[in-house]
């Protein structure tokens, strides 16, 4: 079994590559929608970013809005710092959790 894991900054071609592999048949699980996934109405990072970052980071539906929290984290290094030491170990666990359950499905070998 091979595990890539791929990162870069923006427009280095990170979607390209993605395609590529996807068409290969690889198996594509992408560290956002993750994220995404974790930051959703009551879930315990939901809460821990509320609590950190305010009610005004929420949109009326109450999911957190990215690009109010985006326009927070990227001004500020510190509340970058934040927000990434809670995610960070959450997505790994997460991760980590996938591939152990396509690992079980025979999906890996």
């Amino acid at each position: 079994m091979l595990i890539v894991a791929l990162t870069g900054g923006i427009a280095v071609g990170k979607s390209v590559v993605t395609k590529v592999l996807k068409e290969l048949g690889c198996f594509i699980h992408q560290a956002d929608k993750i994220a995404h996934q974790l930051m959703t109405p009551e879930k315990p990072a939901w809460k821990k970013i509320v609590d950190h970052f305010g009610s005004k980071i929420l949109s009326q539906d109450n999911t957190i809005n990215r690009f109010k929290l985006g326009a927070i984290v990227f001004s500020d290094e510190k509340e970058r710092l934040f927000l990434n030491k809670l995610l960070h170990p959450l997505v790994f666990e997460k991760k980590k959790e996938i591939i152990n359950k396509l690992k079980k499905e025979g999906e890996f070998k």
